[in-house]
């Protein structure tokens, strides 16, 4: 073999374990482990040792873990980039029915307002995609608000539309909706599940004290009583359907401090439950008012994770392991956010934001379903960044993007906080057994 003629992919993270050698390709998502004679060849080969068992190398080689020296993983990386951005295979949409809520979070950013969207701007997005459908191939709509199920007859009417037109054009949809929970009775959820809604959201920070101080509903004084008696009549009445529904932690401090207990909490009321999974977050200050004291750190979720696993409960990973994934629609040329009044928008946090709210704004529906784009478009695609990022190890998940509303219009650059959750993620898939071995 050539001196310095094969090296390691760049955008593979090495960890050591005791005996063992963690080889992550953050180009494909894979975890390699190496033991013994083994480790010890990698590590020297890393090191400028040029011996390599052959057939082992050809091993590592079709891994990716190592690639020749004219390799150009930064020139595979914008491939997928453009690939992701400018397909115009999906369209990915987040439809707002309304900017009102019965909640008053703490850590919320919005400013609720009772606004809600009409039949007529109904109309106009099923219009649009009436029109246009046939150019995709798949549709992701996703309802948001406010809290969207105090509309849940403008989401029927749109989403019955909507999949009786992808039907009728071979367009696979999937529909997902971020709630509260407060309004998701049993006979809400069915009537969601009948127009295709099947990926659910809904936050439940922790057992009624800290829910109930965390997420306060506006009039009622027990929110968290009856989120978790929606959640058990679900159960009980739909133990087999194709759906997902995700419970959401905010992790306070406050919380952190009662885990086993919650987790017990859950384990024995939803533990059984094959449709749930859960996803552990830490707050963060999304804008608006809040008090500081109440945000957390991207740490505190791996011991919920780690102690929610012992259980045997299904949870969200605490990092996505592929190309791209911390896009939303705000990267993406057909992705979009349609407010209540049918405008058209980039970013959700950007909604609120008195001095980004107007570059936002890209264009509006007609009441004909036309698209009208406006000359803001452009800016959220200049492809801000930073050269340095590149040879960042991270750079295959955020493609140096990140978020558009930070590194694009606001020229900041913060690097995606999931990263400091890796070495722990590498743990997990390695105690799954979600790994190859070499």
């Amino acid at each position: 073999m050539k001196e310095n003629r094969k090296r390691l992919n760049k955008y593979v993270k090495v960890q050591e374990d005791g005996d063992r050698l963690f080889l992550y390709n953050m180009l494909s998502g894979k975890l390699y482990v190496a033991n013994g004679e083994k480790k010890e060849q990698i590590s020297m080969f890393i090191e400028g040792e040029n011996f390599l068992d052959q057939e082992f190398y050809n091993t590592l080689e079709k891994a990716g873990v190592f690639v020749n020296n004219d390799f150009d993983e930064i020139g595979l990386c914008e491939l997928q980039y453009n690939q992701m951005v400018y397909s115009k295979e999906a369209l990915d949409i987040t439809i707002i029915p309304t900017n009102d809520c019965n909640f008053k979070c703490v850590y919320c950013y919005e400013n609720h307002r009772k606004e809600f969207m009409s039949e007529d701007t109904a109309d106009s997005i099923i219009k649009f995609y009436r029109k246009n459908a046939r150019f995709y191939k798949y549709l992701i709509v996703s309802w948001f608000g406010g809290e969207p199920l105090l509309r849940l007859d403008i989401i029927e009417y749109i989403m019955k539309q909507l999949m009786d037109i992808s039907h009728k054009n071979g367009v696979v949809v999937r529909s997902m909706i971020t709630t509260n929970g407060y309004l998701l009775t049993e006979n809400a959820f069915c009537r969601l599940m009948k127009v295709g809604v099947r990926n659910y959201q809904i936050t439940v920070d922790g057992l009624e004290n800290t829910h109930n101080l965390q997420r306060p509903h506006k009039v009622k004084s027990n929110s968290f009583e009856v989120i978790i008696s929606n959640l058990k009549e679900i159960m009980e009445n739909h133990e087999t359907g194709r759906y997902e529904i995700g419970i959401r932690f905010n992790i306070s401090q406050e919380m952190n401090e009662s885990r086993e207990k919650i987790l017990s909490f859950y384990h024995k009321n939803f533990g059984g439950w094959k449709q749930l999974s859960f996803i552990f977050e830490w707050i963060r200050d999304w804008g608006g008012e809040i008090d500081q004291n109440i945000v957390t750190k991207p740490e505190i979720c791996i011991e919920w994770f780690i102690s929610a696993k012992e259980r045997g409960l299904r949870c969200f990973e605490l990092f996505q392991n592929a190309c791209g994934m911390y896009f939303c629609e705000a990267c993406k040329l057909n992705g979009f956010v349609i407010d209540f009044d049918g405008s058209i928008h980039k970013c959700t946090l950007a909604m609120e934001d008195k001095e980004y709210k107007a570059i936002n704004q890209i264009g509006h529906f007609d009441k004909n379903g036309n698209l009208n784009f406006n000359e803001n478009l452009v800016k959220w695609f200049k492809r801000n960044q930073r050269e340095s990022c590149k040879e960042c190890v991270y750079y295959p998940i955020c493609m140096g993007i990140n978020c558009p509303l930070d590194t694009i219009i606001k020229n900041n650059f913060h690097c995606i906080p999931h990263k400091v959750l890796l070495d722990k993620y590498i743990d997990t898939l390695f105690m799954t057994g979600k790994y190859i071995d070499l």
